[in-house]
């Protein structure tokens, strides 16, 4: 068996005692926290816990202030034993492996508030070419022109288990004869988060926000609007895996080796659980300004727009976002790989051989990020939006 942890933790820590930004660390009374002193920005989630990010545009003034703390906690236990058994003309050998590998992604960066400030909002009305305005100007009237922001207590503890075993069998069959028999099964087992902080899209889901149409997040753990379970994805039981070798002496001096097996890849591009947390936690990035500076996105008087408070449990949390989505058994299910292997080796010399052989490699199932949910085949294209006739060449130039 055994045990790796690797932290990584980064920004400045809260000043208030008592909060979960803390850590334990020396801290003011939250009487003397930065609110007190009059640096809050309304509706940000932990204004008296830390001084704001203020950033300006064009690297007119360095940026003022640190993110709060953010980072990730990455265990990894196995456990692992073997064990071989020589029995006449067999070596017989059999082993379990089981690995849990966990990545809890934190994050309170801009719990204390993060705006932007820049030229065109003190500039000549609609002059965009940063001639005329000061980003520092635009901070003094308070006129922002975006602004991001993290919701409190965002620790997705992820973990990814996968059961695996074999069994082999050398068999010395002649004295120029010996057969390599095995099995390999892997299981791998849908991701689970701590306190069941899950979620994933569902394309057949009514989604009540946008009219009931299909297309929302169903959501891990056990109650009201949830699936009272701790997982959204399927368990995957199929790695089967046979492999058969031969390796024939032809003489003393030449030997032929032909192998063929199935194995499986790793899990990789869509079970990113650390980002399945919609409805559980927020991270708003806001939209940049398109009014060119004729209207702020926001003032520090009035502070952050509405924001949902969370946990929202609704099929609707994640609307107008890019929302996690397993796509079914692909999330437990890695690439299916059958390898061939032909090889002859002949000795020609006291210290030389020459060897020849052939490798392939036939595989489905191969995780990419290629793939584009909503994208539609081009032959479904009207005539004139199509990039293969005239008229949709002439609208797209």
């Amino acid at each position: 068996g055994g045990y790796n942890i690797w932290r990584q933790h980064h920004g400045s820590y809260s000043t208030v005692a008592g909060t979960p930004l803390s850590m334990g660390l020396p801290t003011l009374p939250a009487s003397e926290g930065w609110q007190s002193k009059g640096i809050c920005i309304p509706n940000w989630p932990a204004c008296n816990d830390g001084f704001p990010v203020i950033n300006f545009a064009n690297s007119e003034f360095t940026t003022w202030g640190v993110s709060l703390p953010n980072g990730s906690d990455n265990n990894v236990y196995e456990l692992k034993d073997d064990v071989t058994k020589v029995t006449g003309s067999h070596t017989l050998k059999g082993g379990f492996y089981w690995n849990n590998s966990q990545y809890a992604g934190f994050g309170d960066s801009n719990a204390a508030g993060n705006v932007t400030f820049q030229q065109p909002n003190t500039a000549v009305p609609l002059d965009t070419s940063l001639a005329t305005g000061s980003a520092f100007a635009s901070f003094l009237l308070g006129h922002a022109s975006s602004y991001s922001l993290d919701t409190l207590g965002r620790y997705i503890d992820a973990q990814w288990r996968s059961p695996q075993m074999y069994f082999q069998d050398d068999w010395r069959v002649t004295p120029r004869l010996t057969v390599n028999l095995g099995l390999r099964y892997e299981i791998q087992l849908a991701p689970v988060v701590g306190k069941n902080m899950l979620s994933n899209f569902d394309p057949t889901v009514p989604n009540p926000a946008a009219g009931g149409i299909p297309g929302g997040l169903l959501f891990a753990g056990f109650g009201a609007g949830t699936q009272n379970t701790r997982r959204l994805a399927p368990n995957w039981y199929g790695g089967i895996g046979p492999r058969i070798g031969l390796a024939y002496a032809l003489d003393s001096k030449t030997s032929i080796r032909i192998a063929a097996t199935r194995s499986f890849g790793p899990v990789t591009s869509e079970c990113t659980c650390s980002s399945h947390f919609s409805g559980f936690a927020q991270q708003i990035v806001s939209p940049g300004d398109t009014s060119q500076g004729l209207t702020p996105l926001l003032t520090l008087k009035t502070g952050a727009p509405p924001w949902t408070p969370i946990p929202f449990i609704n099929p609707s949390a994640a609307n107008g976002t890019n929302v996690p989505y397993y796509n079914g058994q692909s999330a437990t299910k890695g690439s299916d790989e059958i390898t061939y292997v032909f090889d002859i080796q002949r000795q020609v010399g006291t210290n030389t051989a020459v060897d020849i052989g052939y490798l392939g490699v036939m595989a489905s199932g191969i995780q990419s990020s290629l793939l584009a949910y909503d994208q539609i085949q081009y032959q479904n294209l009207p005539a004139n939006l199509s990039p293969f006739t005239a008229a949709g060449r002439t609208v797209l130039n």
